[in-house]
């Protein structure tokens, strides 16, 4: 998962996502780029073996690196991760590892892995445009580098090792100062309609584009199938809107556009999700979380009605409880538990004949 940090830099995210917070997964693909002057995009990567976690966000003993070879202050578009593979340190879940990227992007590749090792492992995801299309851009230092700082989002062992980073590469993709690639895509989104699935996309400008492909998976991650194409703009720096229609129905699909140039040059967008209503009452989401005491609950239900939402402790006790009526649909729930000591907690949520049991954490900064 990847959003800029709570307090070094607000950056709006310009791509909307159905499901904000599943983690948007992209094969990888790596292949030339061109900025939108004709400039070549510069690509580096940095390999992650044997690096290691430790502490909270700017502790000191946090290992620090930097990925170098870039135009002064370049623009930063594109982020790749592949085969990264995480191994946690004792009580330390998966999803506490996290990479502080130049002070503007949080970056958690087993996000929501409520679990000890070992982890899913092997996480890819990314694009060479993945922070262009995502509205996360930030240009790199005067010395071409971009720093990176492994932290603990929940620091169990102080002063001590939370986690080693066992295998995994990073891939950054920079234009120079002021320059994108040559598809600035500025939405991407997918709506469910009765019959059909409908599926929106706007640039911003575009260089030499061909076709718009629109591809489909089923896990995001293999087996993308082509749903339909449009032709491209060419070269235009006007807004551009796109629509297709996909009458192929899944409770559960991802889409991302294929981009091709005139030239027969690829650019991935980034993945987004489509979850289609359920006849179910379902706790999609609780995030963040690990978190101080503020959480949002991601609710789907199929029909408006009361529903009781309880937290208790790790001895079983009841400690915070509140009822509230849920309209039909997606929504989000604000639950505020700042009353509450840092821990685990059981939260169980019941409605009508259905109880939904899930964990989270509190986790308060000293002051």
């Amino acid at each position: 998962m990847i959003h800029n940090p709570p307090v070094v830099k607000k950056v709006h995210m310009r791509a909307q996502v159905i499901l904000s917070l599943l983690v948007l997964m992209s094969t990888g693909h790596l292949c030339a780029q061109t900025c939108q002057n004709g400039s070549p995009a510069t690509v580096v990567s940095v390999d992650l073996s044997g690096k290691q976690s430790w502490d909270a966000l700017h502790d000191p003993d946090n290992q620090t690196f930097s990925v170098c070879g870039f135009p002064a202050n370049a623009n930063m578009v594109g982020f790749e991760w592949s085969g990264i593979d995480l191994s946690p340190i004792g009580v330390s879940w998966c999803s506490e590892v996290a990479f502080e990227i130049h002070s503007s992007l949080i970056f958690r590749p087993a996000y929501n892995e409520r679990h000890k090792a070992p982890c899913n492992n092997n996480y890819a995801g990314g694009s060479p445009s993945y922070l262009q299309d995502n509205g996360l851009t930030f240009t790199a230092g005067a010395d071409g580098c971009v720093n990176i700082e492994i932290y603990e989002t929940y620091n169990d062992f102080n002063n001590a090792k939370d986690a080693d980073i066992t295998a995994g590469t990073m891939t950054f993709t920079g234009c120079p100062v002021g320059l994108a690639l040559p598809i600035e895509l500025v939405a991407f989104s997918a709506t469910a309609e009765a019959d059909y699935n409908l599926i929106r996309w706007q640039t911003a400008s575009e260089l030499n584009s061909a076709w718009h492909i629109l591809e489909r998976s089923v896990d995001g991650k293999d087996d993308w199938e082509e749903v339909g194409r449009l032709a491209g703009a060419g070269t235009t720096n006007d807004d551009q809107e796109y629509t297709l229609q996909d009458y192929e129905l899944f409770p559960l699909v991802y889409y991302r556009l294929r981009e091709i140039a005139y030239d027969g040059q690829e650019q991935f967008s980034h993945v987004i999700a489509l979850e289609r209503p359920s006849e179910n009452f379902r706790l999609l989401n609780i995030a963040p979380n690990p978190n101080d005491g503020q959480f949002q609950l991601h609710i789907d239900t199929p029909e408006q009605g009361p529903v009781l939402i309880s937290v208790f402790d790790q001895i079983g006790r009841r400690v915070w409880e509140e009822e509230r009526t849920l309209d039909p649909g997606l929504q989000q729930q604000a639950l505020n538990l700042n009353s509450l000591g840092n821990g685990r907690y059981a939260i169980v949520l019941q409605k009508d004949y259905e109880t939904i049991v899930e964990s989270l954490i509190i986790s308060k900064q000293k002051p």
